[in-house]
Formats: structure tokens, C-alpha cells, sequence
């Protein structure tokens, strides 16, 4: 597949909707894989089993998102710049809220699990990073010792967010995360709208699951070994899963995907999303 060098990144607020732009290039793997997912399309592709693999770094600050982060496109996946409103790694010593869950409790960024370039980068650049097949771009996790933003919480500590796109036909969207306070669906669910050039929109959900869920039916992403409560390591294990998402209108041209915690979600479902890349069709 051709690939694409995505444009300088811009950010504008629209009726308290953050709207943020793509920016940046980069190149190597891709996948498909299905789970968690419901609305008004079918399941594509079939599922992976390997978690993740670490291929290389870039700069820029993508915990800010400005012009000039690394993004790009890797073997037909598009890796976007998301609109980060939550510091969800721990500080090592320090109290950190409202964390990943809304209640102080935060993801381990000193366990192996994550990319090591994540950590050794800190809060200056993200990595391009493979999950599930799937590339992404991963925030930067602060490396024990930074307070920086690097998930979108779609949850009562963040809000809905509307992400501009490089225009194009997609046929699959993957997020990688998780949700603080998961409980089941229905009634926790993430709302997501595929706006294109023309035409009505598409509309899907998809179910988050528990960050410390042992038998989660989305895919393998990243499970550290335990997670942070008031700046030190506690049980149990809790990390972010891959979920593929069908695009209905892969023949149209996709503009933006707007993303907020559905209405009837419980009131303490913290829905996290940390990467999302696009699967050109």
C-alpha cells in the first residue's frame, strides 16, 4: 500500500469539544483483528495473538500533540495524534489523581511491559510501537519522575473528543486502552461517529473493558506485572487491550471521528484511550 505524509497538527476548541488534527510521517507493520465492539457494522479480519514489538522512536512532544510530533503511516496504517487530557502513568513518590481509574490509581511506568522507549524518552516524544499487529503510536509515560498528559479520558475527568483525520477511505479503526471502574456492557460503552466528506454519518460503540480485567475480550496490548496508588507499586496487574473497530463507510471519504462516554455509561466509568490508527482501504 502508498503511504501518506499526514500534515502539520492543529487543535481548536468547539463548544468545550476538543478538535484536534493529525500531524507528522514515519514507515514498517500492520494487522487486523476484531472484539468489543457493536453498532451498526460487521466484524473484519481475523484475530493476532502477539502483543506488542517495539520497531522505533521519533521526536516531538506528542504529550502535547504540537506541530511536529512523529506520526505517520506504517504498512497502511495511519497512527494519529490524539487531543491528550489525562496523566494516567505514575510519579514514583508522588500522589498522582485523578490517575487512570478517577481514584488515584495510576498504570506502573517503570514495568517492562512498555515500550522501552517510552520510558527512556520520557515526556519529549511518543514511540511507534506494534500491538496485536496493529501499529500505533504511544504517548510518552513520564518515566516515573514527569507529570504529562498522555491518554484521552473520555470519562467524567476528560470529555467527548472529535479527532480530524487525513481524508481518506479507512476501512478499520484500532484503539488501544482500557477503562478505570470497567464494570460490563451495557451499560459502559464508548460512543464513536465515522463523519465523511458527504453524506450521513456512521455510528458504532465499543465496550472498554476493566484495566485490571484477567480474561478481557479485547486483544493483547500492554499488562504490567501491577499498577501505581499513591506513588508505589500495588496489585493487581492492569494495563491497556486492542480493539478493532469495522468503518461501515469504507468507500467514502472519512473527515472525523468523534468519540465521547456513552450517556448511559456509569457515572465512575473512566474510558482511557491512549493510541488510534487507521486502517486504509
Amino acid at each position: 500500500m502508498r503511504n501518506v505524509s499526514l500534515g502539520v497538527l492543529c487543535s481548536i476548541g468547539v463548544a468545550g469539544t476538543l478538535v484536534l488534527a493529525a500531524c507528522g510521517s514515519k514507515a514498517s507493520t500492520g494487522g487486523t483483528g476484531t472484539s468489543g465492539t457493536t453498532g451498526n457494522s460487521s466484524s473484519a479480519g481475523a484475530a493476532a495473538t502477539t502483543t506488542t514489538t517495539t520497531t522505533s522512536a521519533g521526536s516531538g512532544n506528542a504529550s502535547k500533540c504540537t506541530a511536529g510530533s512523529a506520526l505517520g503511516t506504517v504498512s497502511g496504517w495511519v497512527e494519529l495524534c490524539l487531543p491528550y487530557n489525562q496523566m494516567v502513568f505514575g510519579i514514583t513518590g508522588t500522589a498522582v489523581a485523578p490517575g487512570f481509574d478517577g481514584g488515584g490509581y495510576d498504570l506502573d511506568p517503570t514495568d517492562p511491559a512498555w515500550p522501552k522507549e517510552s520510558k527512556t524518552q520520557c515526556a519529549t516524544t511518543g514511540v511507534q510501537t506494534t500491538a496485536s499487529s496493529v501499529p500505533f503510536w504511544f504517548p510518552p509515560t513520564g518515566c516515573a519522575t514527569t507529570s504529562v498528559k498522555n491518554s484521552l479520558d473520555l470519562g467524567p475527568n476528560g470529555g467527548p473528543a472529535t479527532i480530524n483525520v487525513p481524508a481518506g477511505s479507512y476501512k478499520q479503526m484500532a484503539i488501544l486502552g482500557s477503562a478505570g471502574n470497567g464494570g460490563s456492557n451495557p451499560p459502559n460503552q464508548v460512543d464513536i461517529q465515522f463523519n465523511y466528506s458527504s453524506g450521513s454519518p456512521d455510528k458504532t460503540t465499543v465496550y472498554l473493558e476493566d484495566w485490571c480485567s484477567s480474561s478481557p475480550t479485547g486483544q493483547p496490548g500492554f499488562m504490567p506485572a501491577d499498577r501505581y496508588q499513591n506513588g508505589a507499586q500495588t496489585g493487581p496487574a492492569c494495563g491497556v487491550f486492542v480493539y478493532p473497530i469495522p468503518i461501515p463507510g469504507s468507500s467514502k471519504t472519512l473527515k472525523s471521528i468523534a468519540l465521547s462516554n456513552d450517556p448511559g455509561s456509569s457515572s465512575n466509568y473512566e474510558p482511557e484511550v491512549m493510541a488510534l490508527s487507521l486502517q486504509k482501504g
